[in-house]
């Protein structure tokens, strides 16, 4: 068997994927024609979807194209599977002709014309689907045959080099002035090895490296040089952790995920320094203790969750200090005693709550 050229392959994939969307638009008609006359009143609108049906199966001929174009490379017999498909269509447009000219009385006939169309679609698109499974093969077999693409700039500059194999693909693009730009590179259709990305001054933007689709590493910059984030995964432990920074320098907020217990910690921090919040969540959802702190290091807000509602107390305090509120909570609703205070510690509004609703006097949204 002798070896398809890369260019050869694409086109045939490019052709397939034409042919699968044509046929299966014939089928969708044709089904849909058969569904409308089957259940509902025959009137003249179904006869106009017959025939521009018709009209564009006779102007486009999408069937006899599809059988010739696909059906050619399989072992399959095509000649008498053309000629049963072409017979039928001719059948049917006759069968719409004198239905229109019996006022209706033939019905039948067309729906037997038309299902037996549709199981010639069905075979089409049995005979594309086996080609198109030839054509994903074929991109799996050993080729020595390298294709190259170049796309210039106005000034003839090289913009992007595409180095196309049956394996694996790379993309190179440049700014006007010559400075890298991207690096890609996909084998079997999916990104894999190192992927790079520049700014305009050279400062190296992203490194990713992938594994056939899998995002193991990345790492990005500032323009400045400056770290912006990281992740990481560790396979062993089935862990993704992320770090990341202020354009300053200073750390902003990491993240650890574990992919088979679902849980997620995050901690976040303001530029100066300080602790800004503590957050623990399970399938997306805040779990247990979560903090948040003013600016300079004081409490803002400690609370509690279970299965992603609020449980349990809830305390809240100024940016002074002193604290703003106590609440309680069960299942996400406020319950009990609750409390809000003044600057000067004072309480201003109390109130007890069931279910979520103020049941004395002095409550408070």
């Amino acid at each position: 068997m002798s070896k398809v050229s890369v260019t050869e392959k694409l086109s045939n994939l490019q052709r397939h994927q034409r042919n699968i969307k044509t046929i299966e638009y014939v089928k969708r008609a044709v089904e849909g024609i058969i569904h409308s006359l089957e259940t509902s009143q025959y009137s003249r609108y179904d006869m106009v979807n017959f025939i521009d049906l018709q009209k564009y199966i006779k102007t486009v001929g999408p069937v006899s194209y599809i059988m010739q174009q696909c059906v050619k490379n399989c072992s399959m017999s095509t000649e008498q599977v053309l000629q049963q498909c072409m017979q039928h269509w001719s059948k049917t447009y006759e069968a719409i002709q004198k239905t229109i000219e019996e006022k209706f009385e033939t019905k039948d006939n067309i729906i037997k014309h038309l299902k037996t169309n549709l199981a010639l679609v069905n075979y089409a698109k049995l005979l594309i689907d086996q080609e198109g499974a030839k054509i994903k093969q074929s991109f799996s077999e050993k080729s020595e045959e390298v294709v190259e693409y170049l796309e210039y700039f106005s000034d003839g500059h090289v913009s992007s080099r595409m180095v196309v194999s049956s394996k694996l693909s790379t993309l190179t693009s440049w700014y006007p002035k010559g400075a890298f730009k991207h690096f890609f590179s996909v084998e079997n259709g999916k990104l894999h090895g190192c992927q790079l990305s520049w700014y305009p001054n050279g400062q190296l933007m992203y490194k990713k490296f992938y594994t056939t689709g899998t995002l193991n590493e990345d790492f990005t910059w500032y323009s400045n040089g400056k770290p912006k984030s990281t992740k990481t995964r560790d396979c062993k432990n089935n862990t993704v952790e992320s770090f990341y920074w202020y354009e300053s320098g200073s750390l902003k907020r990491s993240e650890t995920i574990n992919e088979l217990s679902k849980e997620i910690t995050v901690s976040g921090w303001y530029e100066n320094g300080m602790r800004e919040s503590k957050k623990h969540l399970i399938n997306g959802k805040f779990e247990e203790e979560q903090i948040q702190w003013w600016d300079d290091g004081k409490l803002m807000i400690r609370e509690f969750y279970k299965d992603g509602k609020r449980e349990g107390q809830k305390l809240v305090w100024r940016k002074n200090g002193q604290l703003s509120s106590k609440r309680f909570f069960k299942e996400g609703e406020m319950e009990g005693d609750q409390t809000w205070l003044r600057e000067n510690g004072q309480i201003y509004a109390k109130g007890f709550y069931k279910d979520g609703k103020c049941c004395k006097q002095d409550c408070r949204d």
